[in-house]
């Protein structure tokens, strides 16, 4: 369950429940039987995954992101049988 503490000076109704979604999406990350009470660190966590976000998306745009194959070698017989995927990169120096 997410919750926000209404002010007293009568915040609008739009962003009193934005910010009670974002404590109810909290707790429901968190788990079962989970109270959140929003406050300004959950805005924040909330920026910062935006621009995470946005930063990927960009760096998949400008093929930022290299692939490579690291073998998997079977020790019994020293043969490779499968590969793994991974990905380095996606992000330039921003500042």
């Amino acid at each position: 369950m997410g919750g926000y503490e209404i002010p007293e000076n009568g915040e609008v109704i739009p962003s009193v429940l934005d910010k009670a979604n974002m404590a109810h999406k909290e707790a429901k990350m968190l788990g079962k039987s989970m109270t959140v009470w929003y406050n300004e660190k959950l805005l924040e966590k909330l920026k910062i995954e935006n621009n995470l976000k946005n930063r990927m998306r960009k760096a998949l745009e400008n093929g930022e992101f290299e692939m490579f194959l690291q073998p998997k070698i079977r020790l019994a017989d020293m043969q490779m049988h499968s590969a793994e995927l991974s990905c380095a990169g996606g992000f330039r120096n921003t500042g």
